[in-house]
This record gives structure tokens, C-alpha cells and sequence, in this order.
């Protein structure tokens, strides 16, 4: 009975204003989340699926997870996106390791992937769009950043970003350029 007479409270505290604050690691403080109609949008960068879930797979899940229900516990809504990376050099590596194709590799470890994140008690994502199904978008955005010259094409093909085009590059990790520059000549 104690319990759930705090919950109310809680609640109803939530309701009269009281807001979430958490910790942005871009700005260095303790800042309110923005929330409009009653709805958070959650955009949580999921897993790489070329092997099964390790423990640095399950600290995510179950950090965004404690927010997620948080914030629903609070009476706010919440709009829980999860991408999967289904394609990238360590699935072409892993599935030519096991003679499969990559989707199939995917499709194996999405589906571990969610298997292990359910016995977790883990709440699923309201979506989770993988890479291959938005590739043509992402092809598009790449092309506007090369045509814009924020992006180049190196000898082998491959594309980079010019991080000599973003003034602020690298405050989030709290690096500078000139580390970088250091770190990839050597």
C-alpha cells in the first residue's frame, strides 16, 4: 500500500511539472528533456549483428530500458527506436568465415539478438530498422555530404567524412583533431 501510495504521488508530481532531467554528454550538464504532447521520442543506436549479444550489448539495453520505463511509468508516451546494423565489413568478414550470405548471418544474430534481449526482460522496441532496408536514404545522404564536400572518396573507394569541416568534431568524445591526426599516423 506505501508503494503504491508514492507512486501517485510521483505521478501526480509529474503531472503538476515536475520534468526529467538527465546528464548531456555534449553540453557537460544536467538539462531537462524536452517533451511535446506528452510523447518522448527514444532513438537508441542498436547492435552490429555479425555474433551473439556480449555484455557490452546488454549495458544499453538495459540502461535505455530503465529510462524507457521511467518515463512510461511516468505517464508520458514513448516512442522507442532501435536500429540494426545488418551490413558493415565485420557481417561480410563473418558471414565469408561461415560461408553464408550476409542477410542470413543478420537475420541469425537480429534474431538472437532480440531472443536474448526478451530473456532479459527487456521491452521491445515500437520500431527497429535495420541498415539494408534504408540503404537507398543512406546512399543518398552520402552523395549529398561528397557532393557538399563534407565527405571524400579515398584511393580504395571508401568514404570518409572531412572531419576538418566540423569545427565542434569530436567535443562530444571530448578529443580534438589534432589527437586524431596523431592517432592515425601512427
Amino acid at each position: 500500500k506505501q508503494w503504491y501510495q508514492r507512486r501517485v504521488r510521483e505521478v501526480n508530481f509529474l503531472k503538476k511539472g515536475i520534468m526529467f532531467i538527465l546528464y548531456n554528454s555534449y553540453t557537460k550538464q544536467n538539462e531537462e528533456i524536452k517533451i511535446k504532447n506528452n510523447v518522448v521520442s527514444l532513438y537508441v543506436c542498436g547492435p552490429t549483428v555479425y555474433n551473439y549479444i556480449h555484455i557490452g550489448n546488454a549495458r544499453p539495453l538495459i540502461v535505455f530500458d530503465t529510462l524507457r520505463r521511467a518515463l512510461e511509468f511516468s505517464g508520458l508516451k514513448v516512442n522507442h527506436v532501435s536500429n540494426i546494423t545488418d551490413i558493415d565489413d565485420k557481417i561480410i568478414k563473418e558471414s565469408k568465415n561461415q560461408n553464408v550470405s550476409e542477410k542470413k548471418l543478420s537475420e541469425k544474430f537480429t534474431n538472437a539478438f532480440n531472443a536474448d534481449a526478451k530473456k532479459l526482460n527487456i521491452l521491445a522496441p515500437h520500431s527497429q530498422p535495420s541498415v539494408l532496408d534504408n540503404m537507398k536514404e543512406i546512399i543518398n545522404v552520402i552523395e549529398k555530404l561528397v557532393a557538399k564536400e563534407f565527405a571524400y572518396i579515398s584511393e580504395s573507394g571508401d568514404v570518409y567524412f572531412d572531419i576538418s569541416k566540423s569545427q565542434d568534431y569530436g567535443s562530444l568524445s571530448n578529443t580534438d583533431q589534432s589527437q586524431n591526426l596523431d592517432n592515425a599516423s601512427q
